[in-house]
């Protein structure tokens, strides 16, 4: 994939650096940064964006050949493209002839996954070595540029404070690589006529780097942040990566004033010392979700009736229409506060109607005008994205020329003219951080609950000499009784033999607020031992929350709070918080440490099939669940209801056959399916609406639960009192008061039937 992307007229004839990366999750955000400050830079650059585009790998290897730098953005789905390794393997021919110099940059990647082809990173590898399995050669020379790139020294997001940090050490990388070839080669130059003082030569060359270059990046490195009378505000998870972020470069570049929240600020209590005068509401998709944000909505609104603030409305991905939809779902969960709805209703209906505004639409027709005129040729690179930042850009530029001019009240404004994005606190209040969402917020426009993915994905492993090895005594996992997801991982420790050499602890059964500058409610530690039985303190951190955890391990986290999570007490940070590999790591690789190393509960010759149970039972069952209970709308829960059964009815088919979920072998398949039955009947059927037919009626299946929890060591794994008053007492949107019901209390320890079936 490959396209020119620098201007005609300071093109070199010769591009410097090529960037290989995968797919559109770089292209839209972090690639288009980079490339920006390497042009700014004065760094010539070829990318694969607009030349070939899929269409020429040959054209790309020849870009490959005229350049002298590669940075090549190893990313989780980088594995993906055939494409990619191609591009891979030919930077590796040009580095074994010294023709390339290669800086790899480990993007939201672990390099230790990287590098031994583990986590998604390894599984996108194998699928798509199996989709080549007739290329043998191909798919060796893809493995050994794997192995040979990653291995370089490389760049991570670890030690930056953020993104636009590692954008400018990279910068700085390749600036300093350049410069060393120009003067080696320059040096060469030199040499090829007086080859008595070549030593010498090349030793001034590298003493002219050291005292030209370094001394230049530590001057600016040195130079005094910029005071901040723009300050930029805005739903990160949203448009923080893309449109914001490119929003804010336009207008530096112009010499505006722009403050972001920055690193150092987060999570703590600042006061704004400047007043706003411009303030610029983007409304996207999620920004109604917010009560936070429409509490600043409201602050905006009586500002701007007293003259003191101008408020410009931005629709981004949405229209006036959309916004007024997506606030009946937020009505609907702030129901019992109806004052501050109406406060709410009545901004959105003051700016949303009758206001003029920017949206993206009428920007998507300007590009199309452009692309269609006498200079298509000059325009067409500029895509819709751009236009609107630059239509936006000049809305700021004539703002603030405006608001620079004398007000007619000069109470009204500060000397500084501060350009305001919803949502920050207007002035004399406390900013606040936008709050962070739950599994309860995530719905989609239709009303579906779509879970997303977790974020940390690092491995343990045998290797001593990996980042994070197996070793008795450093790890520890933190848990929720009521969570199935992390009592997957309890049930392994449990059964394998590794409460020794792992510790664990819960947290308390039902949420609570994790911040005071926002209103996110979550996992918190009780204050006592005592407060509630099987919850502790965390006396390993002094963590009040789950989320305090998550801003130790990394300040600038802004997904969700979530249990399980492998905690690293040596490197006091969060190995892994995804269930699914944090059970196969428990399964091999800590058996040099477990009590029952030999209980494989992932065999090789049921692999296939364990994988395949797992993608059924997971959509239909673990989260068919709560596609069901977290649904909003009538339509998305039937759809989710009847896939639950379907798959329930597909499990007393098969349990009537076999002991087990997978044949007469109790493996990984089981445990997972296990740990959502267990809470079905108490919780699942009445707080979820699962209740067609309780699992009491499925005499295969309810005998199956009670053969498993009766496996030694499962049923410290069940703690009914957490899950039921976590389920009940925790989603105030579906059960407002709270109310735990008395039933069914089933035992589970009672004699079961499955032993008639050979094990």
């Amino acid at each position: 994939m490959a396209v020119s992307s620098t201007s005609s007229e300071e093109t070199p004839p010769q591009h410097q650096v090529f960037i290989n990366y995968r797919g559109d999750e770089l292209r839209s955000n972090f690639l288009g940064f980079l490339v920006k400050a390497m042009r700014d830079a004065k760094i010539n650059v070829f990318t694969d964006e607009v030349e070939v585009r899929g269409r020429d790998l040959q054209n790309l290897f020849k870009r490959i050949e005229e350049s002298r730098v590669a940075v090549a953005i190893l990313s989780e789905r980088y594995t993906e493209s055939s494409w990619c390794l191609d591009e891979l393997v030919k930077m590796k021919e040009r580095i074994d002839e010294k023709m390339l110099v290669v800086v790899p940059i480990f993007y939201r990647l672990d390099a230790t996954n990287c590098k031994k082809l583990l986590g998604p990173f390894g599984d996108n590898f194998r699928e798509l070595e199996r989709d080549h399995r007739s290329e043998p050669e191909r798919i060796q020379k893809w493995k050994e540029a794997l192995i040979s790139i990653p291995q370089k020294a490389g760049l991570t997001l670890a030690g930056h404070r953020d993104e636009s940090e590692l954008v400018e050490s990279i910068v700085k990388e390749v600036k300093k690589v350049l410069i060393y070839i120009s003067s080696k080669e320059s040096g060469d130059s030199n040499n090829s006529t007086n080859t008595e003082g070549q030593s010498i030569n090349q030793q001034t060359q590298t003493n002219n780097i050291k005292s030209s270059f370094e001394p230049l990046m530590a001057e600016l490195d040195l130079l005094p942040p910029r005071l901040p009378p723009v300050f930029v505000s805005f739903c990160k998870e949203e448009l923080g990566d893309n449109f914001v972020r490119h929003l804010v470069w336009a207008l530096r570049e112009s010499g505006v004033n722009v403050f972001t929240e920055r690193y150092k600020l987060r999570g703590r209590e600042e006061e704004q010392d400047h007043e706003s005068n411009i303030a610029l509401a983007i409304f996207s998709k999620r920004y109604s979700e917010s009560g936070l944000c429409l509490n600043e909505f409201v602050k905006m609104g009586k500002l701007a009736k007293k003259g003191k603030l101008v408020v410009i409305p931005v629709f981004y991905n949405v229209n006036k229409n959309d916004v007024r939809r997506l606030f009946t779902d937020t009505k609907m969960r702030f129901a019992m506060e109806p004052v501050l709805v109406q406060s709410w209703e009545e901004s959105l209906k003051s700016f949303v109607t009758g206001r003029i505004s920017l949206s993206l639409e009428a920007h998507i027709e300007v590009t199309r005008l452009l692309q269609s005129s006498s200079r298509r040729r000059s325009r067409r690179k500029m895509g819709i994205g751009q236009v609107f930042v630059r239509a936006l850009h000049a809305t700021f530029i004539f703002a603030l020329f405006i608001f620079s001019m004398p007000p007619t009240d000069k109470t009204s404004f500060n000397n500084s003219d501060i350009c305001f994005l919803s949502g920050i606190s207007p002035p004399g209040s406390k900013k606040r951080k936008k709050m962070a969402r739950s599994g309860v917020d995530e719905t989609s426009e239709s009303g579906a609950f779509v879970r997303t993915a977790s974020t940390f994905r690092n491995f343990v492993s045998q290797d001593p000499h990996s980042q994070f090895p197996a070793e008795s005594g450093r790890y520890h996992l933190y848990i929720s009784y009521a969570c199935p997801w992390a009592c997957r991982c309890l049930s392994y420790l449990k059964i394998k033999g590794l409460d020794d050499a792992i510790s664990f602890s819960s947290v308390h059964a039902i949420w609570g607020r994790t911040k005071e500058t926002d209103d996110h409610r979550g996992w918190v530690f009780p204050d006592s031992d005592t407060e509630l039985p099987g919850a502790e303190p965390d006396y390993l951190n002094g963590a009040k929350t789950v989320r305090d955890l998550y801003e130790i391990a990394s300040p600038n986290y802004t997904g969700k709070y979530t249990v399980p999570i492998l905690w690293d007490k040596k490197l006091r940070t969060v190995v892994n918080n995804e269930s699914s590999e944090i059970i196969r790591m428990l399964n091999t690789e800590f058996n040099g440490v477990a009590k029952n190393p030999s209980l494989d509960l992932y065999p090789s010759h049921l692999r296939d099939a364990i994988d395949e149970t797992n993608e059924w039972v997971f959509n239909g069952i673990n989260n068919g669940v709560y596609k069901c209970g977290f649904a909003r709308k009538q339509e998305p829960y039937n759809e989710a209801v009847n896939e639950l059964y379907e798959a329930v009815d597909r499990c007393e088919v098969i349990l009537g056959k076999q002991r087990y979920i997978c044949g007469n072998t109790f493996s990984e398949a089981d445990i997972r399916l296990f740990v959502t039955l267990i809470r079905f009947d108490e919780v699942y059927a009445v707080h979820f609406k699962c209740n067609k037919r309780l699992l009491r009626e499925y005499p295969n299946i309810f005998n199956y639960v009670k053969d498993i929890y009766q496996i030694s060591g499962m049923s410290s794994t069940v703690n009914m009192e957490h899950i039921k008053q976590h389920y009940y007492g925790s989603h105030p949107t579906i059960n407002p008061f709270g109310i735990i019901p008395q039933g069914p209390n089933i035992d589970y320890s009672s004699p079961h039937d499955r032993e008639r079936f050979s094990s």
